[in-house]
């Protein structure tokens, strides 16, 4: 596509070509300006099934994200205005990326008021809601032992062009060093932190535009969140994957009134998110703590390192350590099914 075309609002061809579903030149217009949207960061529902009224809102999602780096599957306003997509235009857009990404047909059920309620409340706490995106995710049970056979097609379409988790975390569930649960992909629909993560400065980096969770954490630390030396009170830095689990979240569901299961991620979701939409959580010399838990229970892996892997990499850290270079992201889940 050239310069020229890239610039003008590709949403404007779509509307005027949207009501002719059944042209095949029209098809491969819609997935040529779909391709140069998602690559601008901008979300788009399944353009194969647009309608006038999603195509609207969408317009106005494009506007909204002109300035956006970071490709999301839902933009979701900013903190001022909670700008959910409706309930519609979210299956709509997860009937085209479940196939897509993950290679099977969407088979949940709409979104639950919850999510929307839970927008507005994180909106009055002062949550920068514009840091979040909105996806669904279908359950997947993956075996092991196949993921690790060279005969094998990766099973999830990402992973054919994009990063598998290493071969050490499928070892670690057949070896039994990690659960079985870890080989599962829960179902739901989900809000999720979008931020990059931050390159190593030393203990001083910082995720971007983070005041909300800033000012939880300094609250809490030397009152749950030990201090620590090597990064600032504030930072997510520095937080064993313990202090996530028994201080920060109970407080972050407390303070918010958030209805949805809120967690830290997991290395399969860590690693399905990059390849998603965020291969930059894989390209920083940092790594993030992941909630999966080794059988000793007193592990949790880290992974994202850019020196060791990036979204194919996955070590076990004592759960009660801390690092100037370990940080976390939080999700919420909503499970339809």
């Amino acid at each position: 596509m050239s310069e020229a075309h890239t610039e003008r609002n590709l949403f404007d061809i779509i509307r005027e070509h949207s009501k002719n579903k059944g042209d095949k030149g029209n098809q491969a217009l819609i997935s040529l300006a779909e391709e140069a949207l998602r690559s601008k960061g901008v979300w788009i529902p399944s353009i194969a099934e647009l309608t006038p009224e999603v195509t609207k809102t969408a317009t106005a999602i494009s506007r909204r994200s002109t300035k956006s780096t970071q490709a999301a599957p839902q933009s979701v306003g900013s903190k001022d205005r909670v700008a959910l997509p409706s309930k519609k235009q979210l299956v709509i857009a997860a009937k085209a990326d479940t196939p897509r990404y993950y290679g099977i047909e969407f088979s949940g059920q709409e979104p639950a008021d919850d999510l929307y309620e839970d927008f507005e409340k994180f909106a009055k706490a002062g949550c920068e809601v514009e840091e979040l995106e909105v996806l669904y995710q279908p359950y997947i049970q993956f075996d092991p032992e196949a993921e690790l056979d060279p005969k094998h097609e990766a099973t999830l379409p990402i992973w054919r062009n994009g990063v598998k988790p290493g071969i050490n975390f499928w070892n670690m569930i057949i070896n039994g060093d990690l659960s079985s649960e870890s080989a599962i992909l829960q179902e739901g629909w989900f809000w999720r932190d979008k931020r990059a993560k931050p390159a190593y400065k030393n203990g001083h980096q910082k995720y971007a535009n983070d005041k909300f969770l800033e000012g939880m954490i300094l609250k809490l630390r030397g009152n749950g969140i030990e201090k620590y030396e090597y990064a600032a009170d504030d930072s997510r830095l520095g937080i064993s994957s313990l202090g996530i689990e028994d201080v920060l979240i109970p407080v972050f569901v407390r303070e918010t009134g958030v209805k949805g299961i809120v967690e830290y991620l997991s290395e399969l979701e860590f690693n399905t998110g990059g390849n998603r939409s965020h291969p930059e959580w894989g390209r920083t010399n940092t790594s993030e703590w992941l909630r999966d838990k080794l059988m000793s229970g007193r592990d949790r892996l880290v992974g994202g390192h850019s020196g060791d892997g990036g979204l194919a990499y996955v070590h076990g850290w004592s759960a009660s350590d801390r690092y100037d270079d370990v940080g976390f992201r939080l999700q919420g889940r909503y499970p339809s099914q």
